[in-house]
């Protein structure tokens, strides 16, 4: 295996994982998601801890699971603010708003949203092309509104 091979294993894992969960193998998709958090954690790989929390959450989400998933989607949006990761950031706390919304916390669910929406808004100004900046805008708050 390669160098680069190394470096995308924990997100090769986790992709293989997610696809595992969607296709109704659980624990498969445990299996390979756990594989990845090993690999991250044994090389210090914290760069991937956020991205590997958010694919955790998605699987309990697709296992039916949202508590958990809830649980998992913060320590990703904890993980990447705390490295300064605010496209993990965002979406962890979409993906946690639609959990909280199929769990009956609404109000929750709406601090996530609204947590979520001001780092889009803070994205969406670094942007220096107009068109870019709307085109992101839409499509985030196209993914917080679903």
């Amino acid at each position: 295996p390669s160098m680069f091979m190394q470096l995308e294993r924990p997100r090769y894992l986790a992709g293989m994982a997610l696809f595992a969960a969607q296709a109704g193998e659980k624990e498969k998709a445990q299996k390979l998601m756990d594989e990845a958090r090993a690999f991250a954690e044994e090389r210090q790989m914290r760069y991937l801890y956020p991205l590997i929390e958010m694919s955790a959450g998605r699987i309990l989400v697709h296992a039916g699971d949202q508590s958990q998933a809830v649980d998992a989607f913060g320590r990703a949006a904890e993980k990447a603010d705390g490295m300064g990761m605010r496209p993990i950031g965002w979406q962890a706390r979409a993906y946690a708003a639609r959990s909280l919304d199929a769990l009956g916390e609404g109000a929750a669910a709406a601090d996530q949203r609204e947590a979520a929406q001001a780092i889009v808004a803070a994205i969406a100004a670094d942007f220096s092309d107009g068109d870019l900046a709307a085109a992101f805008r839409s499509h985030a708050n196209a993914e917080l509104g679903r």
